[in-house]
């Protein structure tokens, strides 16, 4: 049987809000897919991105493309501020408070947020799969295993981009979950082989209107070289004017606690607190 594999083209995600899910174990290449993917959602005009990662704090690795001011620790009472304020902002537009030229689309990135067990079972995260797209949000999940997403999440996922898995087991739960309507399970091993190794993905693009499985399914290789920043101008300005580091952040503190430390004896007579008197002999 011949199978035209072809490469998936980002304008299909881009085109409209969706849900992306990127699925792979540490090391086969998830954030630099996230990264091409938003250099993409940038290109398309979507003119905000917030994202929660559990190790910015130790890599700072979305601050090189992302203004830091909106990249957020995994954190259940952040993301349901980010959600009100998205459906509050959407709501204003629609009943003529806002210009109607006003772009409220946004991307939300959540970075392997499973083992935030709080997280996965909040209220908001669960409307967001559900109803994200329809309050202008393209959201990109990452996750190291495919069941991370219960059943409803699952079913509500756009695109699916899969990552090298040599596990004979979880490489079933993909064709089982995702891959059905190929024509055999050797078929869709053939192709996953294939597609994921030197970091390249294979794609399962669930919104697509055709029945034919050549149309569905592609391969994707993000590009390692791409030197963006996300967004306009003024939100890195923003970012420039109120962003504290964690390394700032520890010397404000560190410099907070010498101030409030009590004077040493030796301190205050070097400021006057003990009169030393000396008396001269012969």
């Amino acid at each position: 049987m011949t199978f035209n594999f072809a490469k998936f083209d980002p304008k299909e995600m881009t085109r409209s809000p969706a849900c992306v899910a990127i699925v792979g174990k540490r090391g086969t290449g998830k954030s630099m897919l996230i990264k091409d993917l938003l250099y993409h959602l940038n290109l398309a005009g979507v003119p905000r991105c917030i994202c929660f990662s559990a190790t910015e704090e130790a890599n700072s690795y979305f601050g090189t493309f992302l203004p830091s001011v909106f990249v957020h620790p995994l954190d259940p009472d952040t993301l349901d501020r980010v959600w009100k304020a998205q459906k509050e902002l959407v709501l204003q537009k629609r009943v003529g408070q806002l210009n109607p030229d006003t772009d409220t689309r946004l991307v939300l990135v959540m970075d392997d947020c499973a083992y935030h067990k709080q997280m996965m079972k909040s209220a908001t995260l669960r409307e967001i799969f559900m109803n994200g797209r329809h309050h202008g949000i393209y959201f990109i999940v990452t996750l190291q295993y495919l069941i991370d997403l219960n059943v409803a999440m699952r079913s509500n996922v756009d695109c699916w981009f899969y990552l090298k898995e040599l596990s004979h087991k979880n490489q079933e739960r993909i064709y089982n979950e995702s891959c059905g309507f190929l024509p055999s399970f050797l078929t869709f091993q053939d192709l996953f082989m294939a597609s994921t190794a030197n970091y390249e993905a294979f794609v399962v693009n669930s919104r697509c209107k055709s029945n034919d499985p050549q149309k569905i399914v592609g391969h994707y290789r993000a590009d390692a070289n791409l030197n963006f920043k996300y967004g306009a101008p003024a939100l890195w300005r923003y970012h420039e004017e109120v962003y504290e580091s964690a390394s700032e952040k520890y010397q404000r503190l560190q410099r907070t606690q010498q101030d409030s430390r009590p004077m040493s004896e030796a301190t205050k007579s070097r400021k006057g607190g003990n009169t030393i008197i000396v008396r001269r002999q012969g």
